[in-house]
Formats: structure tokens, C-alpha cells, sequence
């Protein structure tokens, strides 16, 4: 009885899962194990992994299975590590996860295995009772198979979210050794770029429009930028400071009812009131259509230019 409340109560702290390895010898002998394995309310899921079936299966689940398959010392890492860590454009399938070369199973039914050279420590931890690489870790992983676009997206979401920072990139690349790694280049590049005050996109909005403005070689504007002349009016999504425009993105969600029509049109009024030009575009030419958001910030510079060279009244 005593073995049996054991078994449940580590499933119980593993989305309803044990792991072979975990229980063999301490609690279960091989026969034993092979019992469970055929008798209610356990499920093989593989030679090394058992769920109990009244844990119904989540995304979540299936990724710890994968890591439990794969045996002591593993780690939910890549793209199903972004996605845990909520990253977006990732999913937790397949499973893929990273372990030191000295450790684990040979047969991993439910997971892709990577086996690197070096597995810091530092760069481990564990996420929702999933053991997973940490972000810096896993933007590094990436950096191996993603192209440098998704790469860079990937980089500024984990960032905005504070997931990591450009700093704790380097310094897991300077743990794994990462001289000659596929990817790295391109990633020491976007850090590069970015330098010690960058502030990441809020929104893959964002991110999109300063890819429009960078492509076109124009030049970028400020983001998320607090204004207001006496009184503060809001923060605005684009700054351009040296010709005082302002451009907005309307997302259809968050934009298309009349009450927040109404919201936008007063701040803008506000915002000429203190001297700014506002232009907006939406989220439909953001993505469908970067030439007409090209053709409203050249009117917009070319408005404040216009407003400038006026003589004061």
C-alpha cells in the first residue's frame, strides 16, 4: 500500500506521469513495473514512461513524457521550450530535448534527443514541473535551425516578455563554447545590433513595422514612447522626436468598436493639440500590405518637414 500511495503521489507532482527510472529499485523491482504497466489506472506510453489515466493527456503532458522518456539529466529545449516559455510562433510538437551525453536513455520512443558537448548547469531549470532549458539557452538552440527573420522575432518576443536579455545571451554562449556553432554568427549579429539600452518591440506588430522602415532605409523611429504636453495623453506606439510625428497601428481587435474609435480619435486631437502629426495604419497593411505603411510615414515626415519650415505665428 505504502508503494502504491508512493507511485501516485509522484505522478500527482508530474501531470499524472512516472518514469521508470525514477522508481526502479526505491519503490518497484522490474516485475513490478511490468505489472503496473498492464493494469488500470496505468498507461505505457512507452518502456521507460506510465500515466495514470485519470490525468487526462494535455500538451503539456505529452512534453514532460518526452523528457521523462528520454531519462535523468534531460531537457524540454528548442522550438517546444520556446512554446512553453510562451514564445510565439512555437509548438511543444515534437518533442525535442537536450541531455548530457553521460546520462539518460538509449531507446527515447517520445522525444528527438540532442546530445551537445557542454549542458551548463546554469542554463537548466524547470518550468510548470517540466525540466527545460532556459530562454537564453533555447534562443541559442534556435539559432541552429531557424532563419535569421524568425530568429530575430523569436529574440525580441523572448525579450519583451523579460524571458532574457541581450546580456544573458552572451553569457550562455560563452558557457557552451559556442565558437564555430551553426547559427551563432547570426545571433552575435542581432545581438550586436540591438546594443546595451535596446528596448524589444512590444508586439510582433512593431517588430514588423521596423522591418518595413529598416528594408525600405528609412530611418527608425522610437517606440512605446510616453507623451503629453501639461497632462500626460498616452503612449503612443511610433515617435519620430526630430520631426515630431507620431504613427499608431490599429490592431482590428483591439481598435474596431465604436468606443474605441472614439478613445483614439480624442487622443489624437490631443496629441495635434500638442503638436504633433499623427498618422495611423492598421494591422492589415502592417502584415498584407508594408508598401502603403512605407507610403504613410514618408507623408508623415514629409507633413512634418511642411510643419516645421512654417513660420512661427
Amino acid at each position: 500500500m505504502e508503494r502504491l500511495r508512493t507511485l501516485f503521489e509522484k505522478a500527482g507532482a508530474q501531470h499524472g506521469l512516472i518514469a521508470r527510472w525514477q522508481v526502479l529499485g526505491d519503490v518497484v523491482d522490474e516485475r513490478a513495473w511490468k505489472r503496473l504497466a498492464d493494469r488500470p489506472p496505468w498507461e505505457q506510453l512507452s518502456r521507460n514512461v506510465l500515466r495514470n489515466v485519470a490525468a487526462g493527456p494535455t500538451a503539456v503532458q505529452r512534453a514532460l513524457a518526452g523528457v521523462l522518456d528520454a531519462g535523468p539529466g534531460a531537457f524540454l529545449s528548442s522550438a517546444p521550450a520556446a512554446a512553453l516559455w510562451t514564445v510565439p510562433g512555437f509548438s511543444l510538437r515534437p518533442v525535442v530535448v537536450t541531455q548530457a551525453r553521460t546520462y539518460g536513455s538509449d531507446h527515447v520512443r517520445l522525444a528527438i534527443s540532442r546530445r551537445p558537448r557542454a549542458l551548463p548547469s546554469a542554463l537548466l531549470t524547470a518550468l510548470d514541473g517540466v525540466p527545460i532549458v532556459r530562454p537564453e539557452l533555447c534562443i541559442v538552440e534556435l539559432a541552429e535551425t531557424l532563419s535569421v527573420g524568425r530568429l530575430e522575432r523569436a529574440l525580441d518576443s523572448a525579450w519583451s516578455r523579460r524571458l532574457l536579455t541581450g546580456a544573458a545571451v552572451r553569457r550562455a554562449m560563452e558557457l557552451l563554447g559556442t565558437r564555430g556553432r551553426h547559427g551563432v554568427r547570426a545571433l552575435r549579429g542581432l545581438l550586436d545590433a540591438r546594443g546595451e539600452s535596446y528596448v524589444p518591440p512590444a508586439s510582433n506588430l512593431e517588430a514588423r513595422v521596423m522591418q518595413i522602415l529598416r528594408a525600405a532605409g528609412e530611418a527608425p523611429m522610437d517606440r512605446q514612447v510616453d507623451l503629453g504636453g501639461g497632462t500626460w495623453t498616452g503612449r503612443v506606439d511610433f515617435v519620430d522626436h526630430r520631426r515630431c510625428g507620431v504613427l499608431e497601428v490599429d490592431s482590428e481587435r483591439f481598435h474596431a468598436a465604436l468606443v474605441d474609435r472614439v478613445a483614439d480619435a480624442a487622443r489624437q486631437r490631443q496629441l495635434e493639440a500638442d503638436g504633433y502629426e499623427v498618422a495611423r495604419v492598421t494591422d492589415v497593411q502592417v502584415w498584407q500590405h508594408p508598401a502603403e505603411v512605407l507610403e504613410t510615414v514618408r507623408d508623415l515626415r514629409r507633413r512634418c518637414r511642411e510643419r516645421r519650415s512654417r513660420p512661427a505665428a
